[in-house]
C-alpha cells in the first residue's frame, strides 16, 4: 500500500481486504476448493446442486497478516 498524504477537513476512505478459507467438517478436515459446485465471494460460499453429501457444519476462518 501507498502511503498518502491527508490534510485537515478532507475525506478520507479507508478499506479492509480480508481473507477467508473455508472448512467442512466439525475438526476443519476439509478445506474447501473452489470447483464448478463450490464459488466463494469474498465472506460468501456458494453451493450449486447442494446434496446430501454437502451436510456438515461449515466454517470460515478470517486469515490475519
Amino acid at each position: 500500500m501507498t502511503p498518502k498524504t491527508v490534510f485537515t477537513g478532507e475525506t478520507v476512505n479507508l478499506t479492509c481486504v480480508i481473507e477467508y478459507e473455508w472448512y467442512k467438517g466439525t475438526n476443519n478436515s476439509v478445506m474447501l476448493q473452489t470447483s464448478d459446485r463450490y464459488t466463494v465471494n469474498r465472506d460468501t460460499l456458494n453451493i450449486r446442486g447442494v446434496n446430501e453429501s454437502d451436510q456438515d457444519q461449515w466454517k470460515t476462518i478470517i486469515l490475519t497478516g
